[in-house]
């Protein structure tokens, strides 16, 4: 079934340091994008989408299996709730009460780029299934010099992150390299994605100019 103007959804891709989490941040707390909506939303950031399988990655036990099932997750309940609005053939003209309006920060191409265990073909399926529920994709991307300001010197003060990085290289040269690698991995992810979609280098911009350009993107149809 088709979702018409029940969902319209948007996936937020990106590297560390490419500005994902400071974009949904800001989208969230735009009297705009609420002024320019309405209907009901759901807002999931990396936490949900990719990171809760963190500590079984940690402890080596993470399977493709958990990759799978933690996506279809997400997609199933998205996928019940459209099934029954489309049941119940509103019939109002140019209602939108009913919309839900549905953002992912990370999810399938994250899962490609992040895990070696998981190929395109296993996740495919999910790309049509995102497409068929009206999903658009915006994926952020950035340059070395402004990675590495973001990655170290933006974040210099945070003891935790910067022990956490240091597993990727003994060097900020070397780390640096390894996220522009998931970058180009993830821009691989990306020409494959039959979604309606878009690259917005953050490099040089505004965040709240980054953030017009992404809402524009997503609300226009």
């Amino acid at each position: 079934m088709k979702p018409g103007n029940n969902i319209s959804g948007l996936i937020i891709e990106g590297i560390p340091g490419s500005g994902k989490t400071s974009i949904l941040k800001t989208i969230t707390n735009d009297k705009g994008f609420l002024a320019k909506t309405d209907g009901s939303y759901i807002i999931l950031n990396e936490f949900q989408t990719q990171r809760v399988l963190e500590q079984k990655d940690k402890d080596g036990i993470l399977t493709k299996k958990d990759n799978i099932e933690l996506l279809q997750s997400h997609l199933n309940y998205l996928s019940d709730l459209n099934t029954r609005l489309v049941e119940a053939e509103w019939c109002r003209k140019n209602q939108a009460g009913h919309t839900i309006h549905v953002i992912f920060e990370r999810f399938h191409l994250t899962h490609l780029f992040y895990y070696s265990h998981i190929i395109w073909e296993d996740i495919a399926s999910f790309d049509e299934i995102l497409r068929n529920l009206n999903f658009k994709l915006c994926a952020l991307t950035a340059g070395r010099e402004a990675l590495a300001d973001r990655l170290f010197e933006q974040r210099k003060e945070d003891n935790q992150w910067n022990n956490f990085i240091k597993r990727f290289g003994n060097s900020t040269e070397k780390i640096v390299d390894f996220f522009i690698r998931q970058q180009e991995s993830l821009m691989q992810g990306y020409e494959n994605s039959v979604l309606p979609k878009i690259i917005i280098d953050t490099s040089n911009k505004e965040i709240f100019q980054t953030t017009d350009e992404v809402l524009d993107f997503w609300l226009t149809n």
